[in-house]
């Protein structure tokens, strides 16, 4: 999806006048902004719980479970 969007800026953008018609207003729209901020949420939740579990991971291997097996 990205780099779909990325291609056609870049063709937008390398086209011999940018500011004729309305190629500028197309070039701001090659990346569908819906797509991007779904994007960027689904990665900061993935982000955040795995932060969450090297941190529980961290805390069990300090804690010496990781000898035992045993789970918090």
């Amino acid at each position: 999806m990205f780099l779909h969007g990325y291609a056609r800026y870049l063709q937008i953008a390398l086209s011999e006048n940018l500011l004729e018609g309305n190629k500028l207003e197309e070039a701001g729209a090659a990346f569908h902004q819906g797509w991007t901020f779904g994007f960027a949420g689904a990665g900061l939740v993935l982000y955040l719980i795995s932060a969450w579990l090297f941190a529980k991971a961290k805390r069990l291997w300090s804690a010496g479970d990781h000898r035992t097996g045993a789970n918090a």
